[in-house]
């Protein structure tokens, strides 16, 4: 009997004969309120670390943007540490060390963070063509105009390559195929992550009405969310046994 096209592809289906890396346990989708249950979980377990991941990211980052090589060469390795500190704090225990990890692999964790930037930065262009002519212009109807169709194409293309980033750290993807293997396992779970988009949305907007220090609990929640989706999707990567 043919396969049908649509649908959602089976986590081995999604791993080529001579990749390194199998995986075993996806679902090819997944569901919100084991997103929260899971998350909230990892997050009491991994709860020190990840708040202080939370307060050293974006001063080692804040550092990176004063220097352009700073933001070219160290920030998207740090972000490769940081993706990799997430998985691992869904998946067992975090260590702080992790944030650095992508040093010790830096030429691959350099391309392949720039590379998933770069092409999630030309994905959003087309929805935001409208709303930088606006600006460019001075023209404010334009302007609004432009960001409801930004706020369209991120929330019906862009949200596709959300675990692009996941791809790349966690199964050794190049920035193609990471972007690739992304929209293919989203392919059927669109409104789901639309969902998921707007629990985490609220999720920390919980965190002001405790003046900003909520965030140190949100911001990890809602990153473990992302994670356990992905893993409730795509399963866990099984290095490959050599015949």
């Amino acid at each position: 009997m043919e396969s049908n096209p649509y649908e959602t592809p089976r986590t081995e289906e999604l791993v080529r004969v001579d990749d390194r890396r199998a995986r075993t346990g996806g679902t090819g989708d997944f569901d919100v309120g084991v997103c929260l249950s899971e998350g909230w979980e990892a997050t009491k377990r991994n709860l020190g670390v990840l708040a202080a991941a939370c307060v050293l990211f974006p001063v080692l980052s804040l550092v990176c943007y004063f220097t352009v090589l700073g933001f070219f060469f160290v920030l998207p390795v740090l972000w490769w540490g940081a993706v990799r500190l997430c998985v691992q704090a869904h998946d067992d225990r975090a260590e702080l060390g992790t944030l650095f990890s992508g040093f010790s692999n830096y030429g691959d964790a350099l391309a392949r963070m720039f590379g998933v930037g770069f092409l999630s930065f030309v994905v959003g262009l087309p929805g935001s063509v409208v709303m930088f002519y606006g600006a460019f212009r001075d023209e404010l109807p334009v302007y609004r105009i432009g960001v409801l169709i930004s706020f369209v194409w991120s929330m019906v293309v862009g949200i596709r390559f959300h675990f692009a980033w996941l791809f790349a750290v966690d199964d050794d993807r190049p920035a193609v195929q990471a972007m690739g293997m992304s929209w293919v396992v989203t392919g059927r779970v669109w409104l789901k992550l639309v969902l998921l988009l707007f629990v985490v949305f609220a999720v920390n907007c919980l965190a002001m009405l405790t003046l900003g220090l909520g965030f140190l609990v949100t911001v990890p929640l809602t990153a473990m969310m992302f994670v356990s989706a992905y893993r409730q999707m795509v399963g866990r990567p099984q290095p490959v046994e050599p015949a």
